[in-house]
Formats: C-alpha cells, structure tokens, sequence
C-alpha cells in the first residue's frame, strides 16, 4: 500500500519549490516585454501557436501586441464553432474565428505563464524573421519604384 504521509510530504515539497521558483515568471516575462518595446518595432505578432488546453471549440494563443498604452504578450481566446441556423455546432475555419476575449500574459494563470516561458525563445526568433520579411517587402517596393 502506497505510503499517503510520504506522497503528501512530497507532494507539498514540490508545491514549495514551484511556488518558489514561479515568483519570478513575472519578472522573466516583463523583462522581455521591456526589451520587445524598447525596440519600437511597431508590429503586432500572431504566429498562431496554441498555449495550454482549454475547452473544447475554444485555442489559446500566444501573441504580442498593444493593449491601451503598452505592448506586450497577450493570451487570446478563441472560439472554433458557431451555432447555426438550426442550433447545430459548426467548426469555423481558420479565418473565421471569433475572438472571444484577451488577457494580458502577466495576468494570464500560473500554468499558462510558464508555458509560455518555455516559448519565449522561438516566439521572439519567430517575430524576428516577421520583422526582416516585412523590411525585405519594404526593400523591394523601393527597388520596384527606382
């Protein structure tokens, strides 16, 4: 028989060490917001990657953009299905989704800032090569005019 007293021991020395360690995602995440912003780049990015689970017919996803005053990472949700004429679910395609609602990743849950920690890295590479495909199409524009 499992030992309840040992897993519960465990269990709360796991919890301790995450509550520990998680005090500081803010900090990591608003560091890079600091740093996005203070390039000015002026781009909103939505590369389309799903964070986290959530109900069916709804996606999370990871973006950056300006809400207010700021920019920064936003969690967007949202809904995959509309009710039909009839009353019937119907899976709406990719272009079609509805925005359901946005929260600001510093305000999004525990779970979902640190998974959003470990996509930090390839979201802001990714937005990188965002940002020298849009120069490029600047760059052409120019050649094109000379």
């Amino acid at each position: 028989m499992v030992d309840i007293e040992k897993s519960l021991a465990e269990f709360s020395n796991a919890a301790q060490r995450l509550n520990e360690k998680s005090n500081s995602i803010n900090e990591l995440i608003g560091q890079v917001e600091k740093r996005l912003a203070a390039a000015q780049a002026g781009i909103e990015f939505a590369p389309g990657w799903q964070l986290g689970e959530c109900e069916a017919g709804f996606e999370q996803e990871l973006e950056y953009g300006e809400t207010g005053d700021r920019w920064q990472f936003l969690v967007r949700l949202y809904r995959r299905f509309r009710v039909d004429d009839w009353g019937k679910l119907v899976e709406l395609d990719e272009e079609e989704r509805i925005l359901d609602k946005t929260t600001p990743l510093l305000q999004a849950s525990r779970g979902l800032r640190i998974e959003a920690l470990r996509e930090l890295p390839a979201f802001v590479d990714s937005y990188r090569v965002r940002l020298d495909e849009l120069v490029a199409t600047i760059d052409r524009a120019e050649e094109s005019l000379k």
